[in-house]
């Protein structure tokens, strides 16, 4: 990545520099030809992609001149991204990915180009394998020859190119379809619509128009274009109270709805639930006063009456949109409201603080779906639940957190017995639904002077051995000590150990990764399996005692205990059949994909559960 990094730079300086060009092109080769290999298709295809635009380059002094140096700037970017954890396994978190699919060199070249140079993740793909990618990592959008058949997750922004003459294949009433002769600015303006429409989907609009029908169905109309529903505030019912219930993502009032609309806008807004509500006013009157009034109450945006519904869909939007980021930069989900990563680690963190310096019981509990989210209606009912969790147990003591994206926090002013009482009806309801999750517990007492990554790590355990007992809660005791994972990873590589450990995460199974032998040693003798045979990823050269001498001293100390396989450099056939005739279940070797990673988990795993 740096060595692009350098010519991105050097194009700056000269963008028709022959040495720069060949020399990124070289590059270009080489990754796209090996990434896959290494379990990182998608940074192959990106690769492929790009060596497309750079060619083109090539034979031409004049294409795309003043920001080559940008788009592979850019490309670098995209790659680290491809190239890190979540690129490799994780499932859709590429930056506004789109796939280009059956479309010819002419017609990919400019839309790859544009796409690298506004920060997206582009691929080509032919049209027999698109299906299966689309099915496994859904895009932010798709760019088809129009004769290609399509089935999109809902949310995915897709726009077919034709010839004059050409039909475009059955899709769906959102699909855009297009000249292949378009301006790639039009395609992007499509796709970003698409994609627009997509985000929006269900969201809610709270209207608060008095009796005004033509409006509110002017704005049904507007709203319905982009997804959103319209819900219209009643006669007697309260604002504040309406938006709470129904998590509204946007306001729209009508001046004149109460005594003083700007009055009421002003308290709602000072209100601490509605700091990023976004608020669209409707107001006959659009003059300079008015409207800096109206923005000194903290009204987002105004427009005059009568309203033009295709503006108004725009303003909605970008309103909703501007919440996303409100949320975001204070570490908040968008969706469930509910701090993030780092300032959900703190803020349980301080609470497990503040619980020992008042001398209080406080339990922490780490809640689990069964089934890690993959497509965004399995992560939209998890943000849910994990909503309806947060609300149910909501207290002045009480804190709640997303510790990740399949993890949720939450520290309860009481004892163990009691956090369970009050979840357990919870987790009941949730088993039933469309987001099922469990729930360890690990109780912090009086006087115990305990770092927040213990307790953490015992209610995880926790979460363990509900797991194993297929049971909704289970309350962490001193005997869950040293309860072993789903995997256990035995690597001196900690490139390769965290990209193991978050694939195996995003299959919704545990891991502990230890980085020499006598370090795996110890803490296998010490695992307690629990109705379990974790498996063990061992790699052979390990610092300190080799992984055949490991696999030795398991057998004679702890039969039967684990499942080991092989992962290894050495692929000698001599090495392959020591580990396999010593009782190893099988033999990976590096470079390791984990597509093939995945598929022998889930054989393993079959096995052992039979």
């Amino acid at each position: 990545m740096s060595g692009f990094r350098v010519a991105a730079d050097q194009l700056d300086r000269a963008p028709a520099s022959p040495q720069v060009l060949a020399a990124v092109r070289r590059d270009l080769h080489r990754l796209s030809g090996t990434a896959g290999t290494f379990g990182f298709p998608e940074a192959g295809r990106l690769a492929s992609a790009a060596d497309l635009v750079l060619e083109r380059w090539v034979g031409s002094l004049t294409l795309d001149l003043t920001r080559r140096g940008s788009i592979v700037r850019s490309f670098a970017e995209l790659l680290g991204t491809a190239l890190g954890p979540r690129g490799g396994a994780g499932e859709g978190l590429l930056p506004h990915r789109v796939l280009l699919v059956d479309l010819d060199d002419d017609v990919a070249m400019p839309i790859v180009a544009e796409a690298l140079h506004r920060g997206r993740f582009v691929e080509r793909l032919p049209g027999h394998l698109a299906q299966g990618v689309i099915d496994a990592r859904g895009p932010a959008g798709v760019v088809a020859a129009a004769d290609v058949l399509l089935t999109l997750p809902p949310g995915t922004a897709h726009v077919l190119l034709r010839a004059p003459t050409q039909q475009a294949a059955p899709h769906g009433p959102t699909a855009t379809v297009l000249d292949r002769r378009s301006a790639v600015a039009r395609i992007f303006e499509a796709l970003d619509a698409g994609r627009a429409q997509g985000a929006l989907a269900g969201t809610t609009v709270l209207a608060a128009l008095g009796d005004d029908a033509p409006t509110l169905a002017a704005l049904t109309t507007a709203a319905s274009g982009h997804g959103m529903v319209v819900v219209p505030l009643g006669p007697a019912e309260d604002l504040a109270t309406v938006a709470v219930e129904r998590r509204v993502a946007a306001l729209v009032v009508a001046e004149g709805v109460g005594r003083d609309t700007l009055l009421l806008l002003r308290m709602l807004r000072e209100d601490d639930r509605f700091g990023e509500l976004p608020i669209l006013l409707l107001s006959a009157d659009a003059s300079p006063a008015y409207r800096e009034r109206a923005f000194a109450a903290g009204v987002d945006d105004l427009q005059a009456l009568p309203i033009v519904s295709v503006e108004l869909g725009r303003r909605l939007s970008r309103l909703v949109e501007l919440r996303k980021h409100r949320t975001m930069a204070r570490e908040v989900h968008p969706v469930s409201d509910l701090p993030v990563g780092a300032r959900a680690v703190r803020d349980l963190e301080e609470g497990l603080r503040v619980g020992a310096a008042m001398n209080q019981t406080v339990t922490l509990v780490t809640v689990r779906p069964d089934i890690p989210p993959r497509d965004r209606a399995a992560m939209a009912a998890w943000q849910d639940d994990c909503r309806r969790v947060a609300i149910a147990l909501a207290g002045a003591d009480v804190r709640v957190g997303l510790l990740s994206e399949d993890a949720l926090g939450l520290l309860y002013p009481g004892d163990a017995e009691e956090t369970e009482e009050k979840l357990r009806p919870l987790a009941e309801a949730a088993a039933s639904g469309a987001a099922s999750w469990r729930a360890g517990l690990a109780e912090q007492r009086p006087g115990a002077d305990v770092a927040f990554a213990q307790v953490l790590r015992a209610a995880e355990e926790a979460w363990l051995i509900a797991k194993d007992d297929q049971a909704l809660v289970h309350r962490w005791s001193q005997s869950d000590t040293g309860v072993a994972p789903d995997v256990v990873i035995v690597e001196d590589d900690p490139v390769l150990t965290d990209l193991i450990s978050y694939a195996v995460a995003t299959r919704g199974l545990t891991s502990v990764a230890y980085a020499s032998g006598p370090a795996a040693l110890h803490g296998l003798l010490a695992m307690r399996t629990h109705r379990r045979q974790p498996i063990v990823l061992l790699d052979i050269d390990l610092p300190g005692l080799d992984g055949f001498s490991l696999f030795e001293r398991l057998q004679l100390e702890r039969p039967g205990s684990f499942r080991v396989a092989f992962v290894s450099v050495r692929s000698s056939e001599a090495d392959q059949l020591r580990a396999l005739r010593a009782g190893a279940i099988d033999f990976l070797t590096k470079p390791l994909s984990l597509r093939i990673l995945f598929a022998k988990l889930a054989i393993w795993r079959g096995q052992a559960a039979t």
